[in-house]
């Protein structure tokens, strides 16, 4: 018997799902419900929180408009995906965070620097799980210590990388990721 993965079941309603635009709370609790009805009985199994819930949809590319999530372009900015894609997206985010200050718009940088808070929460949340392969820790470290950085001091973050890129434990991270 194959078993139930909450992941599947979710990529499986988004593929079925009607309507295309931002997955609102009154939405997200419907499908709590119907993901509740969905597990098998005596799993032992919850359904998640709505902001866990919210996450993962977030992760498998859909728009939710929850908690600290917008619904709009900057929740999909950090993908967390390597570090590699990481430093390309600090470096679209400076740039939209340049912009954004330089236009006087404090909510869109607000917004910004609080994906970039939550994307650091994410890659926290990896570091330390416990059932995690070591390297992918380490990487997952690494990024919430990058975005940190990026965070408290985004003008020199940049000059700041290139010298951590030429470190011998950056090196042997790359190297074992």
């Amino acid at each position: 018997m194959k078993r139930f993965s909450r992941r599947e079941w979710l990529r499986q309603w988004l593929s079925r799902r009607e309507q295309t635009g931002v997955i609102a709370e009154s939405e997200l609790r419907r499908l709590r419900a119907a993901l509740l009805a969905a597990m098998p009985p005596r799993s032992g199994r919850r359904a998640p929180p709505l902001l866990r819930l919210a996450e993962e949809l977030h992760h498998l590319g859909a728009a939710v408009q929850i908690g600290d999530f917008s619904g709009g372009a900057e929740d999909r900015l950090f993908s967390l995906a390597s570090l590699a894609a990481l430093a390309a997206e600090l470096r679209q985010a400076q740039a939209q965070l340049a912009a954004g200050q330089q236009a006087g718009d404090i909510a869109a940088v607000a917004r910004l620097r609080l994906a970039a808070r939550r994307a650091r929460a994410r890659a926290l949340r990896v570091a330390n799980h416990r059932r995690a392969q070591p390297q992918r820790r380490a990487a997952a470290q690494e990024m919430a210590d990058w975005l940190l950085l990026w965070l408290e001091m985004p003008e020199a973050f940049f000059e700041w990388l290139e010298l951590r890129q030429r470190t011998i434990e950056y090196i042997a991270l790359c190297k074992s990721s």
